[in-house]
């Protein structure tokens, strides 16, 4: 079964009554913002997000993870379900995270 076969809808997951009328990012989490980065003439943007989205999720849950950045290269270079600079899917590279970790992009720019 593919991870497309169900459809969810936003009403199943989110309660509409209790979200906010308005939410900036920046305002309530500004540690967890990390900076823009550029992939260059690589179609990895489907790493970039995920471990960015990986590394604002970690943030928020442990303040010691503020700014840390994790590496995209990792993605486009090891994981083999996806297409690296050809590009992947969201589903597979946080898969890929599950299995294997993912290391800082210090160790891995």
């Amino acid at each position: 079964m593919s991870p497309w076969d169900e459809t969810i809808k936003l009403e199943q997951v989110v309660d509409a009554a209790a979200l906010p009328s308005a939410f900036t990012w920046l305002t309530q989490n500004k540690a967890c913002v990390g900076n823009v980065r550029s992939q260059l003439n690589c179609g990895s943007c489907w790493a970039f997000s995920s471990t960015s989205t990986l590394a604002d999720r970690a943030c928020l849950s442990n303040s010691n993870l503020a700014g840390v950045v994790l590496s995209p290269e990792q993605l486009v270079m090891c994981d083999t379900n996806d297409g690296g600079c050809n590009g992947g899917s969201l589903y597979w590279a946080w898969q890929f995270f599950e299995q294997n970790g993912v290391v800082n992009d210090s160790c891995m720019p």
